[in-house]
């Protein structure tokens, strides 16, 4: 007798198949899109602690510790109409992160070990759990805080 067309069981297989193959796509892409978020949060933090100790280099802030505040401040002649344009709905990477600085004297005269922390803030109207592989802040703004990156340099100042 010769069959034509597939059983039941056959389709059967074959959906299933699909659906897992469809199913491992969608993590794969799913985990690359984080991956790739995350990488993009490093080299935006890794460009800001630069920004941050050649400001110190160039004498733009005093050599002192600094707790935790916005990257950009209003005295370094950026405007706000600079930082956010409205009417297009453009504004500045750099808004949403902030910056600490903790400054220590070494044994050697003008040189300071210099430790910058770099943190990406959720935004108010964000909503979502920060994935928990992410290195979270422990303080008590941890549940604001989605990404940290951390710099320790030595800076010579001169005097």
């Amino acid at each position: 007798m010769r069959r034509h067309g597939l059983s039941l069981m056959e389709v059967i297989l074959a959906t299933a198949l699909l659906l897992a193959a469809t199913a491992t796509v969608g993590r794969l892409a799913y985990i690359t899109t984080q991956n790739a978020q995350r990488a993009e949060d490093r080299a935006i933090a890794a460009q800001i602690a630069d920004f941050q100790i050649q400001q110190l280099l160039l004498g733009q802030y005093p050599v002192k510790t600094k707790s935790r505040g916005p990257v950009i401040l209003s005295n370094v002649g950026t405007t706000s109409e600079q930082l956010a344009v409205s009417d297009r709905g453009l504004t500045h990477p750099w808004l949403e992160w902030q910056v600490a600085i903790q400054v220590e004297p070494t044994a050697v005269p003008y040189l300071f070990q210099v430790q910058v922390d770099v943190f990406r803030m959720r935004e108010a109207s964000e909503t979502t759990v920060p994935d928990p592989t992410t290195r979270a802040s422990l303080d008590a703004n941890a549940n604001s805080v989605l990404f940290t990156y951390s710099v320790v340099r030595l800076v010579r100042v001169n005097p």
